[in-house]
């Protein structure tokens, strides 16, 4: 059984993430999360729709396992998904 947790993930400036929505990258579907957002500065946006393009330093949140969490560090800190 996996133990599901609110999490957060911060991203780098050298990540392929940056300039792309979260449904351009199908976040939820390539890191196995069920919830995801992002915080910029003071701003926190749940549910991102395809108007949200990610920017370097974005810190994506996220309701998932901690193999989720670590499949989306991965992906933010400029590697691929394992």
């Amino acid at each position: 059984m996996h133990t599901w947790h609110i999490q957060t993930v911060h991203g780098e400036a050298e990540s392929l993430t940056v300039g792309k929505t979260p449904a351009e990258l199908d976040i939820r579907g390539r890191v196995d999360i069920t919830n995801c957002g992002f915080r910029r500065g003071n701003t926190t946006v749940i549910q991102p729709d395809e108007m949200n393009i990610l920017k370097a330093g974005d810190t994506g949140i996220l309701s998932g396992t901690d193999h989720g969490a670590d499949r989306l560090r991965s992906l933010l800190s400029g590697g691929t998904v394992p």
